[in-house]
This record gives C-alpha cells, sequence and structure tokens, in this order.
C-alpha cells in the first residue's frame, strides 16, 4: 500500500471514530500522549472520554492500523501502547478488514475492522484497571482539546460581526436599489414628457386610461389595415394633385390667387 493510501485509509478510520465517540456522549481526540512536552515518550492514535455518568466515564484508546507490516510491528512491541494505555479503561485496535488474524489478537485488547462506512466489532474489548489519572496526562488530554475548541465568547463576536457586515451591505444594496428606481423613474418622466411634446396631449387632462387605450386602438388598427401606409400613399397623391394642378395653371396663364 502506497504511503498516500495508508494516509487516506487512516483518515478514513479516524472520522469513523470521531462519529462513533461523537458528543454529546464523547470527547474525542487525536494524537494524545502520555504527557506533554519532554516527558512524552508514546502516543495514541485517539482516545475518546466518555462524559454521561449513565453511559461511565470511561477512557477509551485507540490504535489504528492500516497495513499488516504495522501490525506486526505492534505485535513484537505490545509495551509501547502501555503508556498511554495505563490510564484507559479500554484499548482497541482499529485495523482495516484483512489486516489481522483475530487468533493472533492479544487478550487485553479490543478490535474494531473498518467495514464500508462503519466499524465492526470483532473483539470486545475487556475492561481494563486503569491508574489514575496524573497530571502529566490530563495536561496531554486538555492540550488537544485546547487545540479543537474555539471559545464561545469567540463565537458570539464572529456572529455579531458577520451579522452587522451582513446588515451594511444590505443597506447598501438597499441603496443600490433605491437610485437605480429614481434612475428608472426619471427616464419615465424624460419619455412622457417627449410624447406630450410630441402629440400635443396632456396625460393629466385625460380621464385614466383613455390615451392608452385610444393609442393601443390605433396600433391594432394600424396593425390590421395598415393606416400608416394607406397615410404615406394620400400624402403622396395629394402632392401629385398640387404639382399637376400648378402646372395647369401655369399652362392656362391663369393668376394664382395670392394667399392671405
Amino acid at each position: 500500500m502506497s504511503a498516500r493510501s495508508i494516509k487516506t485509509s487512516a483518515s478514513r478510520i479516524v472520522s469513523l471514530l470521531a462519529a462513533r465517540y461523537a458528543p454529546p456522549t464523547h470527547a474525542f481526540f487525536q494524537e494524545v500522549g502520555d504527557a506533554v512536552g519532554v516527558s512524552t515518550r508514546r502516543h495514541a492514535d485517539a482516545v475518546a472520554v466518555g462524559l454521561w455518568p449513565s453511559r461511565g466515564l470511561d477512557i477509551i484508546g485507540f490504535e489504528i492500523k492500516v497495513s499488516r507490516g504495522d501490525w506486526l510491528r505492534e505485535l513484537k512491541d505490545p509495551e509501547k501502547a502501555e503508556a498511554v494505555q495505563g490510564y484507559c479503561d479500554e484499548w482497541w485496535i482499529v485495523a482495516e478488514d484483512g489486516i489481522i488474524d483475530v487468533a493472533e489478537f492479544p487478550k487485553m485488547w479490543g478490535l474494531l475492522v473498518a467495514d464500508g462506512k462503519t466499524l465492526k466489532t470483532i473483539v470486545k474489548a475487556p475492561t481494563l484497571t486503569a491508574k489514575p489519572l496524573d497530571r502529566h496526562f490530563l495536561c496531554a488530554v486538555l492540550r488537544r482539546a485546547a487545540e479543537n475548541t474555539v471559545p464561545k465568547c469567540s463565537i458570539d463576536d464572529k456572529i455579531a460581526e458577520a451579522y452587522e457586515s451582513g446588515l451594511a451591505n444590505g443597506l447598501k444594496s438597499a441603496g443600490t436599489n433605491r437610485d437605480h428606481r429614481l434612475q428608472e423613474a426619471e427616464r419615465a418622466i424624460k419619455a412622457l414628457k417627449e410624447f406630450e411634446e410630441k402629440s400635443g396631449i396632456e396625460i393629466e387632462k385625460y380621464s385614466e386610461g383613455h390615451v392608452g387605450e385610444a393609442f393601443k386602438a390605433f396600433r391594432k388598427l394600424e396593425s390590421h389595415w395598415g393606416v400608416s401606409k394607406w397615410l404615406r400613399q394620400l400624402r403622396d397623391h395629394a402632392d401629385s394633385f398640387a404639382a399637376t394642378a400648378r402646372e395647369s395653371i401655369k399652362a392656362l396663364g391663369i393668376e394664382e390667387e395670392s394667399k392671405p
């Protein structure tokens, strides 16, 4: 198995453990040492702490194995796990399927196997006699808790900040919409004034809707009967008739009456 595949497999198992030992029943931590600073000798891949007295306030330790070679090294040196295991009420090996032969499994450990999206119990972990917590191990657990905890006051501050930012953006957007509406209104008023000037019709002097209905009727009549085309033809005929009349008057020597 490649290094990338091993990392992916280990991450998947951690996710399954975190889901199984999630709040509010448990607090779950990764890479918990037996102490802090230079006193640290060993780390457990994960530790879950029970939070409900009705289910037992147990401390449960986990070692993750995703390759046969990794498991065999663990099996040859079982004392390695004791640094953290000594504080635990249960100790589990969590592995990919097919890596561990149950016949070779130590009696003091439990075995969980990753089966798709679940963890299957193969060997139930016996209850261990845990030694009292000391300050070093407690601080090791609390260090992991601090790394994954955001103070409630910080969350409240971020919520308030987001609310104020959202409110400001909302007001800005409302102002932009208001300006856009004003511009539209100004364009509409300008177009109305141009219509009144060119048509000679003052909209306010007519009852509501009559001008619009008349214009709509004209457009409909124009669409069906070609009124505009007929008017243009009438104009052209009138122009032609006037030109013919002027030529006839001129040919007959008739003086045109002066216009008043």
